[in-house]
């Protein structure tokens, strides 16, 4: 037991002398964490201890389906912890540089179901890249201020609205943390034994409802949340990366995505990877032969990198000679734009670490590579 206030909104304070690290002084609230996902309490609690670190504390997509979760609920939790006026909606017009005098005083902007429109990458990043935020008023100059405030994305899509790039606690995923929502509360309150049947479990959630307007209460389970996770003493709250971010990444990917997955352990495998056995890889895995090289190459080395690929790159400045090694079957060839490992010196490929076909199904090797088309072959599943 620990000595812990809490004060949640003005003028009103709420001291509580005996707060458990185990069980939270209110029953009903913590299902609505436990519907949203066991971390959000956490990451509001650090929010409220640390409204500063905009920094520290990673945005939160919350998205999944069906509705009835208590996303909504999770909002009003928050009005009742921040006050009304520091928890805003954000709208598409404030996103894409319209007037946004009341992100100035705002801990929180949360988007309810947003359009593709209302997220533009690049306006995202800027709005969660700093900590200081550009303030547009209304027939003023700009002026700049501190930026409190933090992201909250709330949606029935079980892959949520941020873009993830899967370059998790350690790239910009850093700046946004996702949470799937796939449980009704009515239905875990009948799973935690709270309601026995659906007009039970109806009245429970209605409760729940009220309960998160009551200041007193609601400053009872935050305090047994930030003695639960040492709060106070927790300089970072790292992004809150799982199950649900690893799932909503591989949902996410796009066919080119799947494509590279595939075609990455072939690189790795040979050392090197001429650019014409890429494209006809990944054309013939997503099916899409309008690949312009300039998008291809591009999307490549963005994926590379992100992956941590140390690489080279050699263009038809720098011609190349690669053996090309299929069942005994050696064709040397000099190839304009080659992709290597760093540092990696080997000259041979193994067209069958790429090709899904038989050994001797190519009798003639010069002839295979002088006709080679995406339709010839698939890319090996490693």
């Amino acid at each position: 037991m620990v000595r812990v206030q809490i004060s949640l909104g003005t003028p009103q304070k709420v001291t509580l002398n005996h707060v458990s690290r185990d069980k939270p002084s209110c029953g009903k609230v913590p299902v609505l964490s436990q519907s949203i996902g066991r971390n959000s309490g956490k990451w509001v609690a650090f929010k409220y201890v640390y409204p500063e670190k905009v920094a520290n504390t990673p945005n939160l997509d919350i998205g999944g389906y069906p509705g009835g979760n208590g996303k909504g609920r999770l909002v009003e939790l928050c009005k009742t912890i921040f006050t009304n006026p520091c928890v805003s909606p954000a709208t598409q017009k404030e996103s894409n540089d319209g007037f946004n005098a009341s992100w100035e005083m705002t801990v929180l902007l949360y988007y309810d179901e947003p359009t593709s429109n209302e997220l533009p990458e690049g306006k995202i990043k800027n709005a969660t890249g700093g900590e200081d935020i550009r303030i547009e008023k209304k027939g003023i100059d700009a002026t700049v201020a501190d930026r409190n405030y933090s992201l909250l994305f709330l949606s029935n899509n079980p892959n949520g609205v941020v873009k993830l790039s899967g370059t998790g606690i350690n790239g910009e995923d850093r700046r946004f943390s996702v949470l799937t929502t796939s449980k009704v509360m009515a239905d875990e309150a009948k799973h935690l034994g709270f309601a026995s049947n659906d007009l039970e479990a109806k009245v429970y959630v209605n409760e729940i409802n009220n309960l998160i307007k009551n200041r007193s209460e609601v400053a009872k389970w935050l305090a047994h949340i930030i003695v639960k996770h040492d709060i106070v003493h927790m300089d970072v709250l790292p992004p809150l990366h799982g199950k649900d971010y690893h799932e909503r990444f591989g949902d996410q990917k796009t066919a080119q995505d799947v494509a590279f997955d595939k075609v990455l352990p072939v690189f790795i495998k040979n050392g090197l990877l001429p650019y014409e056995m890429l494209k006809h890889a990944v054309v013939a895995i997503t099916g899409y032969e309008n690949l312009t090289d300039k998008t291809l190459k591009q999307n490549w080395k963005r994926y590379l990198e992100k992956n941590k690929i140390a690489f080279e790159f050699h263009d038809s400045n720098n011609r190349v000679y690669i053996d090309y090694h299929y069942n005994g079957q050696d064709e040397t060839r000099v190839l304009k734009s080659i992709y290597r490992l760093a540092n990696d010196s080997r000259i041979e490929f193994d067209l069958a670490s790429l090709l899904k076909k038989k050994p001797g199904n190519i009798k003639n090797l010069k002839n295979f590579l002088d006709t080679l088309s995406a339709d010839q072959y698939t890319v090996v599943d490693e």
